[in-house]
């Protein structure tokens, strides 16, 4: 009498009826497209999938499915509600729902914070997000483009700097002629930033160490009695 494997679903047997151990891998085959199996039904609208010989099992099916199921909660934007089915071949729901949200019109980080201009995804370029986080570090109303002591806007003019508007304005403000920073307190002696290598705010700040130990040594020297 050969020995048998049963299906932990449904319970049917399978008789071993060699060396290779047909019986096992028939209940493993089986297993994998068992209506009683519940992998085997898509957890969002319960429908049934079974193996397609040769091909992919019911298991795999399911999944499948389940990633461009219209009831799967996770192919609906969170922002405009649209649903998204998978593409075989190609992608699934769920992911075409992740590509669409980083550049739908409704999703608030596809608008600039500060002059609440809109950006959409270009296929091979960028998402929307991507846009709008690049626009809001040049937009003209951000504040953080204007220095705070002269004024002066910064931002990349036609990509031809790879800074941008406020990286820009960050390094000008360290060496701006109107920045207290750059002027001894001592001696009065302004410092500019030297682009690359040092900022004015350093050099002041290097030089008023210095300028202020001959200040108190001359200080000192005319505090003193005459012999």
């Amino acid at each position: 009498m050969y020995a048998q494997t049963t299906c932990a679903f449904c319970g049917q047997s399978f008789q071993h009826c060699g060396l290779n151990g047909d019986g096992a891998r028939l209940c493993e085959e089986h297993e994998q497209g068992c209506a009683q199996n519940p992998m085997t039904r898509c957890a969002y609208c319960h429908k049934q999938f079974r193996g397609l010989e040769g091909y992919t099992t019911g298991v795999q099916s399911c999944r499948q499915h389940e990633r461009g199921c219209a009831a799967n909660p996770h192919t609906k934007c969170s922002f405009c509600g649209e649903h998204f089915r998978s593409v075989e071949g190609y992608r699934t729901g769920v992911q075409l729902r992740k590509e669409h949200e980083q550049g739908c019109t409704k999703n608030p980080l596809t608008t600039c914070a500060f002059c609440r201009k809109s950006f959409r995804t270009l296929p091979s370029y960028g998402t929307g997000v991507q846009f709008c986080k690049a626009h809001e570090q040049d937009c003209e109303w951000n504040p953080l483009t204007s220095c705070s002591f002269c004024g002066e806007q910064f931002h990349t003019r036609n990509g031809s700097s790879c800074k941008s508007g406020v990286q820009a304005c960050k390094e000008h403000e360290s060496g701006c002629s109107r920045n207290p920073k750059v002027s001894c307190k001592f001696c009065g002696e302004l410092f500019a930033s030297v682009p690359g290598y040092v900022t004015g705010t350093r050099l002041c700040a290097e030089h008023e160490r210095h300028c202020m130990q001959k200040s108190s040594e001359h200080h000192m020297c005319r505090q003193m009695p005459l012999a």
